[in-house]
């Protein structure tokens, strides 16, 4: 077992322990792209690679040698540790609320983020159409309208919504 792994399921005990449990450990990772990848770059800082799972919009705005900074979510089950890095935090926010839909595991939720704009998303879960949201591979129109149907008490909950038209923003943050 890898030495991180044993830090953080020291502190969990098997009894509680949830399937994907939030650890807080790194919130962003800022360095130079040493590696684009398909669907991952790895940052290198200070002399450590780290690899990032990201949305293929992250991916096209990243280049090999370049600067860059991504909020990060790091998901940790029994037999897994895995990066996930997005543009904004308004995304990440996006990522860990689509985790917490039945059904959605991080590579479902990374598919809705690369497919479509959280503003889209929103957009499309308040006006409920369900063939946007279809458009994601691996989520057919039943998983749609499953999603906006949990999704929509979720980010009633987390934002503040006011439709002006679809050219402005859909959603404003509650802090």
């Amino acid at each position: 077992m890898h030495i991180l792994q044993k830090i953080f399921f020291k502190h969990v005990s098997s009894n509680n322990f949830k399937r994907r449990q939030e650890i807080h450990l790194i919130s962003y990772i800022k360095g130079t792209v040493a590696y684009k990848g398909k669907d991952s770059v790895v940052i290198e800082n200070h002399g450590i690679g780290y690899q990032i799972k990201v949305p293929s919009r992250v991916l096209e705005g990243v280049n090999s040698g370049e600067e860059a900074m991504l909020h990060t979510y790091l998901y940790v089950r029994e037999d897994q540790l895995a990066l996930f890095g997005f543009s904004s935090i308004q995304e990440l926010e996006t990522f860990q609320i689509l985790l917490g839909i039945s059904g959605i595991g991080p590579k479902a939720a990374l598919s809705v983020l690369s497919t479509m704009s959280v503003e889209d998303l929103y957009y499309a879960v308040f006006s409920e159409d369900a063939k946007s949201i279809a458009k994601t591979p691996g989520i057919g129109p039943k998983g749609a309208k499953r999603m906006i149907i949990e999704l929509k008490d979720k980010l009633n909950q987390k934002l503040r919504v006011s439709f002006r038209g679809r050219g402005s923003s859909a959603q404003t943050f509650l802090y």
